[in-house]
């Protein structure tokens, strides 16, 4: 059989190695002479700290990293790390010497510790993708990146407030934006944060009011509810005048009290275009008469629900009275609702047919509406 991969170009080979992990390009220089030197070259490292061994790995990653053709840049740098072992400054090191090479428009950082950054990767210009876990962000003078379109972070502690707010405010062209679990040293501050005006989705899981004006021109929105909204300098959502203009999907997750659902509904006051709504559900009791059984009904409805819901879909559904109190006000107010679906893990049959005749019932003011069970 001919050796099809051989015959490539050095450049598609090279391509074809950056999506694997590099210990595992580096490995493919026994294969023969031609292909001994190919992975110096390969524009991606990745590299995940998986053993025990620490001594080995740090010094993997130093080899490889000068072994390298210095003439060649690094388009995408992965690093993960799960063992504070690895210490600040060695991985400090190896981000300089792979934003060093020029070029990197991909780089994700994820550890399973908090460690201080002190790598100017918040003024590298080439960068599209930033990935950040686990990260201490103490200072930082500027923030200059203007090619930056996808932004990721997940347990990030700023040193101040502010600096969150200076991050976005210097990605002008950032279309995707996650923020999870983001803690600040000092108490929140009313910190100035302005619209992104070319982003287009958002998933953050700290609703604080003068960060939500940040993604008021999103159209998809997937919120965390499972952090304490009505505490501490979080405003009650009775107060939330903020207006999402070009909002079309909307999505709380991990909604795990039957009390937030009234909030919710606030929420979608202020939602014009709303077409698509989505409930994950997580932690209902089977008796929750004293939260969302007794929840009265909001005595208006959003027009985001009566003139504009198209898709409505309730994850993890239980058949709690919360939960069909809630289905069942959706499908009585929405007037052009197409879809419902209703989604449970229950592996009860009996049980399942109770829910379904249960919802089946109610009534709908949409004469077109599809009710779904899964």
């Amino acid at each position: 059989m001919a050796d099809r991969i051989s015959v490539l170009p050095d450049a598609v080979i090279c391509y074809i190695l950056s999506f694997l992990p590099t210990k595992q390009s580096v490995a493919t220089s026994v294969l023969s002479k031609r292909w001994m030197s190919l992975w110096r070259s390969v524009p991606t490292l990745h590299f995940f700290e998986n053993t025990w061994n620490h001594t080995l790995f740090v010094q993997s990653v130093y080899k490889f990293i000068l072994s390298r053709d210095l003439h060649q840049t690094i388009k995408t740098f992965s690093l993960t790390c799960i063992s504070s072992l690895c210490y600040d400054n060695n991985i400090n090191t190896w981000i300089n010497a792979a934003l060093q090479c020029g070029g990197v428009e991909h780089l994700d950082l994820c550890f399973d510790f908090t460690i201080e950054l002190s790598s100017p990767i918040l003024t590298h210009r080439t960068l599209v993708v930033l990935k950040l876990s686990g990260l201490d962000i103490t200072t930082f003078s500027s923030v200059d990146l203007p090619s930056l379109k996808i932004l990721q972070l997940s347990e990030i502690i700023f040193e101040e407030s502010g600096y969150l707010a200076k991050l976005l405010s210097g990605c002008p062209l950032l279309e995707d934006l996650v923020a999870k679990n983001i803690s600040f040293h000092d108490s929140p501050t009313d910190a100035e944060f302005k619209s992104v005006p070319k982003l287009v989705k958002a998933d953050i899981s700290k609703f604080i009011l003068s960060e939500a004006v940040a993604v008021a021109n999103v159209k998809f929105l997937h919120i965390d509810w499972s952090d304490d909204m009505d505490q501490g300098t979080n405003p009650s959502f009775k107060d939330l005048v903020l207006v999402f203009p070009n909002l079309i999907h909307i999505k709380f997750y991990n909604v795990y009290c039957p009390e937030n659902l009234p909030k919710i509904v606030e929420v979608l006051k202020h939602c014009p275009k709303l077409q698509t709504l989505v409930i994950d559900h997580d932690g209902f009791s089977e008796d929750d008469e004293e939260g969302g059984g007794k929840w009265p009904y909001p005595q208006s409805v959003p027009e985001s629900i009566s003139l504009q819901l198209k898709t409505c879909s309730v994850n993890n559904y239980e058949g709690s009275n919360g939960q069909f109190r809630f289905a069942r006000y959706i499908l009585r107010n929405a007037r052009f609702l197409q879809f419902m679906t209703i989604c449970t893990f229950d592996t009860n049959p009996h049980a399942k047919l109770k829910m379904l005749k249960k919802l089946s019932l109610c009534p709908r003011c949409s004469t077109t509406c599809k009710l779904s069970f899964e």
